[in-house]
């Protein structure tokens, strides 16, 4: 049993780069379990290199990550125990098209957890029925809408029973319409009790549905505290501006739908 005060996550001097560009800096970052998390900044600022090297897609230069007081970063870890534990989803869904939404969501408890077939198929048909989709199962990922395939993938997280599951903008790729469905698929993973990491555009849905939100800035956390502090109260000029930025952005999005 993890005690409660042992964070989730825990990063410690993470640093990253590619090359002589660095991504990451200095980075330390404590998320609870249970906890929602919202990365928000500007393209390029590390977000996305932040939930790859916690997945463990990207290795540290520098620093150490943990998962439930354990240092996963440390040698000889096994990446793919880690990955069972950590789900990760991104923009672009990657599913495998060969495959059918059942199969799909099934891989990895077959290949990885060493799952029976008729027990990974039996919990991936009940993740499937619990948010809406049982009937696609036999379907191809290119016979389903931009929002279903996100879904999709969000469910193929969920069915290695992760604790942790980090989801890299995954609306960005979506039609206006659609985003509408994913969000609310993510909010039903934070009323289950997951601990959530999200980078995100959606300045409404963060302040909706995270518990923190981290402002980042050229691979450095400037800032972070709760929706209400971070967006309606920022500290440091850097946040504000992109706050500023992001909603002023918003609103002539909106005017111009209204005045079609």
């Amino acid at each position: 049993m993890i005690p409660d005060a042992v964070p989730a996550v825990r990063l410690r001097g993470v640093y990253q780069a590619y090359g002589s560009r660095t991504v990451l800096r200095n980075i330390d970052l404590d998320v609870a379990s249970h906890e929602v998390v919202a990365l928000i900044g500007p393209s390029g600022c590390g977000k996305s290199t932040l939930l790859r090297t916690v997945n463990l897609l990207e290795d540290v230069v520098a620093g150490s990550i943990e998962l439930n007081g354990e240092n996963i970063t440390a040698p000889k870890t096994n990446k793919n125990r880690v990955r069972q534990q950590v789900g990760l989803v991104f923009q672009q869904f990657n599913l495998f098209p060969h495959l059918t939404v059942l199969e799909n969501i099934t891989l990895a408890p077959r290949r990885v957890a060493r799952k029976s077939k008729v027990d990974a198929d039996r919990r991936a048909m009940e993740l499937l029925e619990r948010f809406g989709l049982a009937d696609k199962a036999d379907e191809y990922p290119d016979r389903l809408s931009g929002g279903q395939q996100q879904r999709v993938a969000i469910i193929r997280s969920l069915a290695t029973e992760p604790t942790v599951i980090l989801l890299d903008e995954v609306t960005s790729a979506l039609d206006p319409e659609t985003v509408g469905e994913v969000l609310a698929l993510i909010a039903e993973l934070k009323n289950l009790g997951l601990t959530l990491i999200l980078a995100t555009h959606e300045m409404a849905f963060a302040r909706t549905v995270a518990d923190r939100i981290v402002f980042m800035h050229e691979g450095e956390i400037v800032e972070q505290g709760p929706p209400s502090q971070v967006l309606d109260a920022p500290t440091v000029d850097r946040t504000r501006r992109f706050v500023d930025q992001i909603l002023s952005h918003d609103v002539a999005a909106v005017t111009a739908q209204e005045q079609l």
